[in-house]
């Protein structure tokens, strides 16, 4: 109905959410800024728990990251991004 509001969710893998100051490719609009909570060096790549209002996120970045717990990460999302209805875990 139109002007009904439900709630869902948002799925996204870690390994689709890039640090925007390392992505190197061509950026469509898909931004979003979150909060670092803390960071996880792993060797090959880096761990990092971010906030982004009432949610949190784990994104993997790269090992030359200029990530810094509790401050702000401009990310980009791809577009592998799915909704699902929460109610029962189907995509929409």
């Amino acid at each position: 109905k139109l002007g009904e509001c439900r709630q869902l969710v948002l799925g996204i893998r870690p390994e689709d959410i890039y640090e925007q100051q390392t992505y190197d490719r061509p950026i469509d609009g898909n931004t979003l800024r979150a909060r670092v909570e803390f960071l996880e060096p792993l060797g090959n790549e880096v761990l990092a728990t971010c906030v982004l209002g009432e949610s949190e996120l784990v994104v993997r970045l790269t090992p030359r990251t200029s990530a810094r717990s509790n401050e702000l990460l401009d990310l980009v999302v791809m577009e592998h991004a799915r909704i699902f209805e929460p109610s029962t875990g189907e995509a929409v």
